[in-house]
């Protein structure tokens, strides 16, 4: 759609976006349908005061604001709904808007109606915000036109406003709307696929169908690259498929074999680079393993091998994902406030090297059990440190034998919980690590806030 015709599609219409939040989803929608003429209207349940660096980045612009609460009357007006994914579609105020008239998307559905299939699109149950940011600096960043969007608090919108090419992290509430719309990217990557949202889903089953959205509608002519797993088989969907492992390559795709980076296509096997190249953020296992699936997806969007080689020393990692906080004497300090699931902070510890305690919980824990993580964690780490009034703090202080070292902090209580962890460690030293195993809310009031007063606290 051009400029033209889509300033025409928006000007003057009643737009309701659903969902103001704190990050970049509802402010990139709201900006967009206002630059386009839109008669907007942001309606928020949390009061102003929890939104105002959301209000500051609007400030100027065209907008009414329903704060604090939501009304009926807003939804009986609204020609189109914008809402944000984490809302579901069959909440009643959508289905009243839908009574009325107004269509429903979410912000990843308005840029496939406008623009078409996205470019790449990367999921997984852990990894992909990793993956999707080594995508886009293989493909050469800002530089090279690349915006990374998505479930990574950037909206998808803003692909459209720079008229660039997007990378795009996909949640299953993401893929579950272009699934909606019979949508798939033209190169698509699920790194990994673990049982997640289970307080959202009724089963493992519908979150995977959601997850498999990714590969459903590609076509003959797409990529699909998916890690040597046996649930790959699962993926329904057309296209080539590429994958990425350790071994000698064998299958198209992308391997870490004989402490060398290869990529084979078609029979034909080529050296990417030497593991020594890779950048420290990148040298654990499972970053190495991303690595791997970031590759796969650079090469199929046309970036040579040698530029491939190249970009790789001067790749960087995220924050909250093993993230290295410096040291304080003998005690080193990783922040992993991303890993939301059991799986997560058992790859975590399992990366880790000598003594380790971990400061797990902090949050919601999703309807899960933490029996095997646990399992895992009284062989493996020197100590633990769990807050109160906390799920993942409850089931592990049920769950630890007799005698095993675990403290418990007061809730929300990080410079604490890591002076205990230190204090744990002892003379001897080793590695604190924040792993939560759990999402932030409502402890803290996210992720992002979990690990910033975890690095606060480790400085």
């Amino acid at each position: 759609m051009t400029a033209a015709r889509e300033q025409r599609a928006w000007a003057g219409r009643r737009v309701l976006i659903m969902g103001l939040g704190t990050k970049d989803g509802g402010v990139g929608a709201a900006k967009f349908f206002a630059s386009r003429g839109a008669h907007v209207v942001v309606t928020d349940r949390a009061p102003a005061a929890e939104l105002r660096t959301s209000l500051r980045a609007l400030a100027g612009l065209p907008i009414r604001y329903r704060l604090g609460t939501h009304a009926a009357e807003d939804f009986r007006q609204a020609e189109v709904v914008i809402r944000n994914v984490g809302i579901p579609r069959d909440h009643p105020l959508l289905t009243l808007a839908r009574k009325h008239g107004a269509v429903v998307h979410a912000p990843i559905g308005v840029l496939a109606l406008e623009a078409g299939r996205p470019w790449i699109g990367i999921t997984g149950s852990k990894g992909k915000s990793l993956t999707t940011s080594l995508v886009a600096q293989l493909l050469g960043g800002d530089a090279a036109g690349i915006v990374e969007a998505g479930n990574n608090c950037v909206s998808p919108l803003r692909v459209l406003d720079r008229a660039a090419r997007g990378v795009f992290e996909l949640s299953s509430w993401q893929l579950a709307e272009l699934g909606s719309l019979s949508v798939s990217p033209r190169i698509a990557c699920m790194v990994s696929f673990f049982a997640d949202h289970q307080d959202f889903y009724p089963g493992l089953a519908p979150y995977f169908a959601d997850k498999a959205q990714i590969a459903k509608h590609q076509r003959a002519g797409d990529t699909l690259v998916v890690p040597l797993a046996p649930w790959t088989a699962s993926l329904p969907g057309n296209a080539p498929r590429f994958f990425f492992g350790r071994g000698e390559p064998s299958r198209d795709g992308c391997f870490e074999y004989d402490a060398q980076i290869w990529w084979r296509e078609n029979e034909r096997t080529e050296r990417i680079a030497p593991l020594d190249h890779l950048p420290k953020p990148l040298r654990d296992p499972h970053h190495r393993l991303l690595l791997l699936a970031a590759l796969a997806c650079g090469k199929r969007a046309g970036v040579t091998t040698r530029t491939l080689a190249e970009r790789i020393p001067s790749l960087s990692g995220l924050p909250h994902r093993m993230e290295r906080c410096g040291r304080r004497g003998e005690v080193a300090f990783i922040n992993d406030s991303a890993a939301t699931t059991p799986e997560s902070t058992a790859l975590a510890l399992k990366a880790v090297s000598g003594r380790v305690v971990l400061i797990a919980g902090g949050g919601g824990a999703k309807e899960r059990s933490y029996a095997e993580l646990a399992r895992f964690l009284w062989s493996r780490a020197s100590g633990v440190v769990v807050f109160s009034e906390d799920e993942v703090g409850r089931q592990l202080r049920a769950l630890a034998p007799r005698g095993f070292p675990l403290r418990v902090c007061g809730r929300r209580r990080m410079n604490d919980a890591v002076a205990a962890a230190v204090d744990l460690l002892g003379p001897a030293g080793g590695t604190v690590l924040l792993s939560p195993g759990c999402k932030g809310g409502p402890t803290f009031r996210d992720m992002y806030e979990r690990g910033d007063l975890f690095r606060a606290a480790a400085s």
